[in-house]
């Protein structure tokens, strides 16, 4: 299909749907590399949740000052939290991978849910962690640079979703050129 034709369904008639992720990658390879470097992201994390797991019950179990236990506890919850939410968001993104290998496009959609609800919760602890003086002003910035590459990121699985849905559909769709005139008009 020409770069300058836009086709129209009731899906993708919104405006934000991309052709490419990061302007110079084809868009379902863009997907493949941001759930893969997801996947390797989750499982870092774990290792290291599970380590700081082991050395908060070392620090517990171990002969300290009362100060240091109770550092060991609030490391063994951390590494606990860290290890319940990974093992929450891991199946999602093995959903994506088979979504995005097999051209599964239910498989996507499952997982643009969950991450809109996780982006939904970040926004809201990023709020209430500034507002209430839980971080320094300083951190500001890098949390609206991660708050903006995820949506970004969203918006280029949903193009990936949208797309899919464009190729798998049979329904008759209009093309339009981008001066806005019909290019499939039927010549009478």
């Amino acid at each position: 299909m020409n770069q300058n034709v836009r086709v129209v369904s009731p899906e993708s008639d919104s405006k934000c749907v991309f052709d490419t992720c990061c302007c110079c990658i084809p868009l379902r390879t863009g997907c493949l590399i941001l759930a893969y470097l997801q996947l390797v992201s989750f499982i870092v994390a774990g290792i290291f949740g599970l380590l700081s797991l082991a050395a908060g019950l070392v620090v517990i179990n171990s002969e300290v000052e009362e100060d240091s236990k109770y550092l060991g506890k609030v490391i063994v919850i951390f590494g606990a939290l860290t290890l319940v939410a990974i093992l929450i968001a891991l199946p999602f993104t093995i959903l994506l991978l088979v979504g995005l290998h097999k051209e599964k496009r239910n498989h996507i959609r499952v997982y643009l849910i969950f991450a809109v609800v996780c982006l939904v919760l970040n926004v809201i602890l990023q709020i209430s962690k500034f507002s209430g003086g839980y971080a320094s002003p300083k951190e500001i910035p890098s949390s609206i640079v991660s708050i903006l590459l995820t949506i970004y990121f969203l918006l280029v699985l949903r193009s990936q979703y949208i797309k899919m849905g464009l190729s798998t559909n049979n329904v008759a769709m209009q093309q339009y050129h981008p001066e806005g005139h019909l290019m499939n008009e039927p010549k009478v």
